[in-house]
């Protein structure tokens, strides 16, 4: 089976995903053939165990991998969807301590993840990392075994 690697998949400048399963088209080039949503969930996965810090663009790529509207990701969180709209809007401005820590919490238990987090684990020091590799091999092997 062909694989290819992929960076700054999703909108996020730092992630690159390696080894995903592509097929070749003329018209088109190189086509993924893994499910999508299933590349999503594994990148997700490792922005929340590798403790990424959450910005506007680590929410938008969470609750599009988990398919909510803002308005069902609010809900979910207790907020408004203005509020979501705004963290999203910030790109680049990380959550605070409390939002973040609702939001992994959150995704975590809607991805069946088990990531023991505390919440001194989210030091407002902390910064996303220059590359986040997901290799699909990896992922979907531990998918194999569950």
């Amino acid at each position: 089976m062909k694989t290819s690697n992929f960076k700054k998949y999703g909108g996020l400048d730092y992630v690159e995903v390696k080894n995903l399963p592509v097929r070749t088209s003329k018209e088109l080039g190189e086509i993924v053939t893994a499910k999508l949503g299933d590349v999503e969930r594994l990148i997700a996965a490792e922005i929340l165990r590798q403790h990424v810090p959450l910005r506007g663009r680590e929410v938008e790529f969470l609750r599009k991998t988990l398919d909510l509207s803002m308005e069902k990701f609010a809900a979910k969180l207790g907020l408004t969807s203005g509020t979501i709209l705004r963290w999203e809007r910030e790109k680049d401005k990380r959550l605070s301590q409390i939002n973040e820590y609702a939001v992994r919490g959150f995704v975590a238990e809607a991805l069946a993840l088990i990531t023991p987090i505390k919440f001194s684990d989210l030091s407002e020091d902390s910064k996303t990392p220059e590359k986040l590799i997901v290799d699909w091999n990896q992922g979907s092997q531990k998918k194999k075994a569950a």
